[in-house]
């Protein structure tokens, strides 16, 4: 839907969604994406926890 005061071609501005809407594959629930998110930290999380260790209360890289 056009914004007042928009000038042009209405049919011109309808291509530039047209273009973008071939690089979505997939519209995934908004439990999904946060169930990925979650995901994927806890799995960077325990990855972390594997690369440092504690020396004297403090925490170095492996």
């Amino acid at each position: 839907m056009p914004l007042p005061g928009m000038t042009g071609d209405l049919a011109d501005t309808a291509l530039y969604a047209g273009q973008s809407v071939q690089l979505v594959h997939d519209v995934p629930r908004a439990a999904q994406v946060i169930g990925d998110i979650a995901a994927q930290a806890a799995a960077t999380f325990e990855q972390l926890s594997h690369s440092t260790r504690h020396v004297g209360g403090t925490r170095t890289q492996q």
